[in-house]
């Protein structure tokens, strides 16, 4: 793309012509909706106050900074007198506004209302609101017949936030004002509501990967454009909820994408040219979907990918998994090997390997049973289909926990198969180091339960290779307990922010830091480029259990390794941060992911990721400590072999061609001692081979040929294709 008037990339609707003025288009959010609207062909007009921060937008911008299209004026504009004498410049230097995206805002939070002051009170709600009452007044009268408002708002507009009722108060104002706004332009010009949740800024990196981001604000602006629909509302949590309004307005996400994107998947199977299908068994007539029913559509897709699969087969019993096994295994004798069988348990798999275009799911998904047998031992059975953050649930009244993961969507069977890697590693170990018990449907239909006595090579394959030696129907868990003072599984969770000038060296720290921490402490962090050369690092620290006295040293050692601008410590209850939207997929995460385990996070390493940073398609770096409890277990204990490793760094690439991502991680690569098998959008043999090495890699091999000796289980990262 050049940074011309007329370029725009592959797929985006045409917005040529129009004319926006986006106030708060300097800010984080308001960045993404400057952004789509340049790529769409519309004449963007930013006003500020501060003429740095213009300039700090064209920087971040990037090449579509550089369009002539783009204009940065210096203006104010928070008063009813400064509004309208904005609104007559941009007409006198540039003529009729069509358009506006209103994304000002500002945050507060405090002690409750009783202890709000009157100078909080002027500048959080009186000023705040005025200004956008003052900006509808000056533009609203003036926009054409299909013009658009959109008025950019936050969730605490309908759900309370407990010490920031400010604001909940001022955007519970804005919100009616926006409903009665569009009321009164009876469908001349399209109101439209943004209600977001938590938005991925580069002012505020991920915290989980369904937080939506700012360039997807921006798109559902320009898709209400593009489609002159009426006006509405729409709350926009996670990726899902942008994907629903944009098919909801005629501009499904697929068709605003970037060009670099894959193209979207046909909701239709391509028709084959091999042999027609067997008929499906009675017995799975009314478990199974297909393209033509009204359910399709929910399940079609993973998380990481779009899928048009033939036949969706979602058993309710063990009998059904092994039915539905029976016959995708008939379907490969009939028709052909390279008829895809997929397996899904919670379809968050990073490769996307849970669906599949023409082929067959097995979608665990009603397997979903969670049962706590014993309290006071832990014993935890829980079928493979349940989702993690619905298991902490249940853990949590008893004071019980397991290290599951980040994210509560991730089903049980995938995550316990493969790893485990969570906000306990260091003071438990990995998820898979609990299992005590399998319950394993194979390649021969035969469905039993596997462990430490009863056929111990296959309980020791399926810790850690994945489905490469059968579908893992249910689990048995011992799981541990917090020995939390509030008894509810509490924990100390410290997120702190920093502004980083020399990363190699923050990383190292970093690495001494974990290195000397508690087996309580673990550290997450999410890194991002910033400007002039800085990075922005976005740091989750967890204790496990709720002792403030014994984890605060930590805590305030992390202040130690760099320039804080955010910090913020809390007790909390496990579930409270691995979020469990239960969203439905649709393919809405398009990055691309790799991760390198490293034996000593160090100058070099950091000086790895620092370059990985630096290339275009890096979006974001991450880094995660291991060590502790992981390392306590043996290698050859189970399919899991990283066990001396401290760390995990990672990233996430924007959708690119393979080579352009190998470039951008090649630093790290070549610093690997491992790999996360399930953490990685890379299926190669060479990632095979890093994922399981040596003994633990023949071991596994020689395990699933015994088990599945037609390679029934082929998909995704598998050991015997290294």
């Amino acid at each position: 793309m050049t940074a011309t008037d007329t370029t725009v990339p592959r797929n985006v609707p045409t917005l040529a012509g129009r004319r926006i003025v986006i106030p708060g288009g300097t800010g984080g959010v308001g960045e993404g909706a400057v952004r789509a609207w340049l790529q769409a062909g519309a004449e963007v007009i930013v006003p500020t106050r501060n003429a740095a921060r213009g300039a700090e937008l064209r920087r971040m911008l990037g090449q579509d900074g550089g369009r002539k299209s783009l204009h940065i004026m210096e203006i104010e504009y928070g008063t009813f007198g400064a509004a309208e004498r904005l609104a007559a410049a941009v007409r006198e230097e540039y003529g009729e506004v069509t358009d506006v995206v209103a994304s000002v805002g500002g945050w507060w939070s405090g002690d409750g209302i009783w202890a709000v002051t009157e100078s909080e009170w002027q500048r959080f709600f009186l000023e705040l609101v005025t200004t956008h009452v003052a900006l509808l007044r000056a533009f609203v009268p003036g926009l054409p017949t299909g013009g658009t408002y959109s008025l950019v708002l936050g969730g605490s507009a309908f759900t309370p936030v407990p010490g920031s009722a400010i604001i909940s108060m001022e955007q519970a104002a804005l919100r009616m004002m926006r409903t009665v706004v569009a009321a009164e332009a009876e469908g001349r010009v399209g109101v439209h509501g943004l209600l977001l949740g938590p938005v991925a800024t580069r002012h505020r990196p991920y915290v989980d990967a369904d937080m939506i981001t700012a360039d997807e604000v921006g798109r559902v602006t320009v898709g209400y454009a593009a489609a002159a629909n009426a006006s509405s509302e729409a709350v926009l949590r996670t990726h899902a909820d942008v994907a629903r309004e944009l098919e909801r307005v005629g501009y499904p996400p697929h068709l605003i994408a970037d060009a670099s994107s894959e193209p979207v998947r046909p909701a239709v199977p391509p028709a084959r040219a091999e042999a027609a299908w067997p008929p499906l068994p009675a017995e799975l007539e009314a478990l199974t979907l297909s393209a033509s029913d009204a359910l399709y559509p929910s399940v079609r897709s993973s998380y990481m990918r779009q899928g048009a699969p033939r036949a969706v087969i979602r058993p309710q019993n063990d009998e059904d998994a092994a039915a539905a096994l029976a016959y995708a295994a008939q379907v490969r004798r009939e028709v052909g090997d390279d008829v895809p069988l997929s397996v899904r348990s919670g379809g968050h798999g990073i490769a996307g390997t849970s669906t599949n275009d023409a082929g067959i799911i097995i979608d665990l998904g009603r397997l979903n049973a969670v049962d706590l047998r014993d309290p006071g031992s832990g014993l935890l059975r829980v079928q493979g289909g349940a989702r993690w953050g619905d298991v902490a649930q249940v853990l949590t009244p008893h004071d019980l926990a397991l290290t599951t993961g980040n994210f509560g969507d991730t089903g049980v069977g995938g995550l316990a198969t493969a790893g485990g890697h969570g906000y306990f590693a260091r003071s438990q170990g990995m998820t898979l180091d609990y299992v005590r018990r399998v319950k394993l449907l194979t390649a021969d239909g035969n469905v039993r339960w596997v462990d430490a006595e009863h056929e111990p090579e296959l309980f020791w394959a399926v810790r850690g290779g994945g489905t490469q030696v059968g579908i893992a129907l249910e689990f048995e868990f011992e799981v541990p307990r917090l020995h939390s003072n509030g008894g509810r599984a509490n924990i100390i969770h410290q997120e702190i922010q920093y502004v980083v000038a020399d990363l190699s060296d923050f990383v190292e720290a970093w690495g001494q830091w974990m290195r000397e921490a508690p087996r309580e402490a673990v550290s997450f962090l999410m890194l991002q480029r910033g400007r002039a050369g800085e990075f922005v690092v976005a740091g989750r620290t967890v204790w496990a259990g709720d002792d403030i006295g014994a984890a605060t040293p930590t805590l305030l050692a992390a202040r130690e390794l760099g320039a804080v601008v955010h910090e913020s410590v809390q007790a909390l209850s496990y579930p409270q941060i691995i979020p469990t939207p239960h969203s439905q997929h649709t393919g809405q995460q398009r990055i691309q992911m790799r991760n390198a385990l490293v034996d000593t996070v160090n100058r070099a390493a950091g000086e790895a990721l620092e370059s990985a940073l630096m290339h275009p398609v890096t979006a974001i770096g991450e880094l995660r400590a291991l060590g502790g409890a992981v390392s306590d277990v043996p290698r050859e204990a189970t399919a899991w072999a990283a066990r001396e490793q401290e760390a995990l760094l990672g990233i996430w690439a924007n959708p690119a061609p393979l080579g352009v991502i190998d470039t951008a991680f090649s630093g790290l690569q070549g610093i690997a001692t491992g790999m996360y098998g399930a953490y990685s959008s890379d299926t190669r043999a060479a990632a095979a081979r890093l994922a399981w090495p040596g003994s633990t890699g023949e071991r596994l091999r020689a395990a699933a040929v015994r088990a599945d000796p037609e390679h029934l289980f082929d998909r995704g990262l598998t050991v015997r294709e290294a």
